[in-house]
Formats: structure tokens, C-alpha cells, sequence
């Protein structure tokens, strides 16, 4: 168990290095991890057994999760990577972050237009159209990130602080968000 925590936790500090913001491991790291565990657990076994049958089995599957463990790793992509790899980059990098905000923007519209079906016509929410319009979102706003060099942690310590600030006692209260404390004293 040690060794597929130990794995887990290399993997989640690549991660970080690459601007992915979040500590808890992903289903494909923990997958991953479970995988080279399985594998240690299958070579102990077939060094072990003197059955012929059943280490036969444990070859094979000792084989299986060595072979899933190593195509599944390759496959795995950090988002932020994957965001770079895919996004169309512009002749300057104005035009490259223009290009991102207008697509925050327009996915933002994107939501709000599934959302307002429901309000307006009476729809049924479509959450499957909602959330793959917020992961639209998602990457837009990864590339602004990516471009400044931020993780979602900056973000959300960002925005943290402004409502610590706007909020001080961590309630909302409409006196609090009209007199936005975190904006007096900015000209």
C-alpha cells in the first residue's frame, strides 16, 4: 500500500510542476498507481508459487497489468498540457489571450443559453449540454492560465481573498457586497 500511495504522490508532483493546481490524485493516477501495484503483487506471486497452473496465471496477469499500466501512462496527459496541444495559437500572443477571453466569454453564453431554455421555455435542464459548455469553459480558461504562468490554486487564493476581504465575517450580506470592502481605496 505504501508503494502505490508513494506512486500516487510522484505522479500528483508532476503535476504541480506542470501548473496542474490540484493535490488529490485524478481516477487515471490512482488507476495508474493500482496498476504497478497489481504488477509488484503478481511478480512477489509468481516468484513465489511452485504450482505450474498457477504461475502460469500469475504470468499472464503480472503481463496484463504491466502492458495496461504502461499504455494507460502514455495515454495520460496533464489538462494543461493537453490545452497547449490542442489550443490554435494567434500571431501575437495579444491575439493568442484575445482569443482565449472571447472564448470564456462566448462558452459563458453557451451556459447561460442551455440554462436559460429551462427558464424560459420551460425545458428540461440538459446537464449533459450544461457541462460540456463548462468544460468549454474550463479550457479557455486553462489557456489564459497556461499564458500567465498561474495554476487553478492561484485563482482560487485569489479569489479568496477578495471575497475575505469584501466578506469579513465569511457570511454573505447584501451591505457587504454593495460596499465591496475589497475595492475601497482602489482609484
Amino acid at each position: 500500500m505504501e508503494n502505490v500511495k508513494a506512486q500516487v504522490g510522484a505522479i500528483v508532483t508532476d503535476k504541480m510542476e506542470d501548473g496542474s493546481p490540484d493535490k488529490t490524485p485524478t481516477a487515471d493516477e490512482v488507476l495508474v498507481a493500482y496498476l504497478g501495484r497489481s504488477a509488484e503483487l503478481f511478480q512477489v506471486l509468481f516468484e513465489s508459487i511452485q504450482n505450474d497452473e498457477l504461475k502460469m496465471a500469475c504470468a499472464r496477469a503480472l503481463n496484463d497489468a504491466q502492458r495496461l499500466g504502461e499504455e494507460h501512462r502514455s495515454m495520460y496527459i496533464p489538462y494543461a498540457q493537453m490545452v497547449e496541444n490542442l489550443f490554435k495559437e494567434m500571431d501575437t500572443p495579444e491575439a493568442t489571450l484575445m482569443h482565449a477571453a472571447i472564448g470564456v466569454a462566448g462558452e459563458g453564453g453557451e451556459v447561460l443559453d442551455a440554462v436559460k431554455k429551462t427558464w424560459v421555455y420551460g425545458a428540461k435542464v440538459d446537464a449533459a449540454h450544461i457541462l460540456e459548455e463548462l468544460g468549454d469553459s474550463i479550457f479557455y480558461i486553462q489557456k489564459i492560465l497556461n499564458i500567465f504562468g498561474w495554476t487553478w490554486a492561484d485563482i482560487r487564493m485569489a479569489n479568496r481573498m477578495k471575497l475575505a476581504r469584501r466578506y469579513p465575517d465569511g457570511i454573505y450580506k447584501d451591505e457587504h457586497a454593495q460596499s465591496r470592502l475589497d475595492k475601497q481605496g482602489e482609484q
